[in-house]
């Protein structure tokens, strides 16, 4: 009795920790792929907020065996002209040391890289995100994902 009293309390204590120390976040979608095609066009709906800005984050999920040391995104959007624009952007995935920058577990990394702050998000809208590398087939990103957080800081 006295070891589950113990393990209790610690197990509470634990999860309070991890779930405090978490950010906040007005949205988020994943959408699974196997492999990331310049064919491929993936869209991410988001509703109107309360709350009038947020950063933009995108996250994406790789098996360690994924070939290159950056992915090319552009983001499109009609509802953020001034947040978010047509302009091609890399997102670092290796080190100068040929090391994964995201947390790595088992075959797969994840990453997550804040694109655009304090947009504004009272309307609803669509982000659309392509593939714009030289191959047209990207094997081993398996995850994209788009989160809304709310912005913090100074602009």
């Amino acid at each position: 009795m006295r070891k589950y009293s113990c393990f209790s309390i610690i197990s509470c204590l634990a999860f309070f920790t991890i779930w405090s120390c978490n950010e906040p976040v007005l949205f988020v979608q994943s959408i699974s792929i196997n492999g990331f095609s310049q064919r491929d066009t993936l869209d991410f709906i988001f509703p109107g907020f309360e709350e009038s800005t947020g950063d933009l984050v995108i996250s994406l999920r790789h098996n360690r065996d994924y070939q290159y040391e950056n992915l090319y995104l552009k983001l499109l959007s009609d509802k953020l002209p001034d947040c978010v624009n047509t302009d091609l952007f890399s997102i670092q995935l290796m080190d100068n040391y040929g090391e994964w920058i995201g947390k790595c577990r088992g075959t797969s990394c994840a990453l997550s890289v804040p694109v655009a702050k304090f947009c504004s998000f009272e309307a609803p809208g669509k982000i659309q995100v392509i593939q714009y590398s030289r191959d047209t087939l990207l094997e081993g990103i398996t995850e994209i994902s788009l989160s809304i957080k709310p912005s913090t800081g100074l602009k």
